[in-house]
């Protein structure tokens, strides 16, 4: 009897340990760099979208998450529907404050380093 429950206790812990695996957003999916070189907004999925079958080119409609980073330390993050919402980043490093956009998705403020909330 106690030998089952450690069996038990051993695959449940191994299940709950996969699920967390794969609903976190860990695979570096693309990284865009600010044109003065001091921040990087890096886009991360998670795998399970891996096992979802997609048509040929529909790869990039996963939902996923951006992070900015600001010399390496996080800035927030905002959720994507779709990961090509990426592809209208825009960079505005000549405003005051600077800021960096989303169209769809969000805005950074590059001074303070927090997202805006609209």
């Amino acid at each position: 009897m106690r030998r089952a429950l450690v069996v038990l206790a051993v695959l449940i812990g191994f299940v709950l340990a996969l699920a967390a695996l794969l609903f976190s957003p860990i695979l570096v999916h693309t990284r865009h760099v600010s044109p003065d070189g001091h921040f990087e907004v890096v886009v991360r999925t998670q795998p399970v979208y891996l096992l979802i079958p997609m048509m040929p080119g529909s790869g990039s409609d996963k939902p996923a998450g951006a992070t900015l980073y600001k010399d390496g330390r996080s800035c927030g993050s905002m959720v994507l529907p779709m990961v090509s919402f990426v592809y209208d980043l825009t960079w505005d490093l000549d405003a005051h404050p600077r800021s960096a956009e989303i169209r769809l998705g969000g805005r950074w403020n590059l001074e303070t380093c927090r997202v805006q909330r609209d």
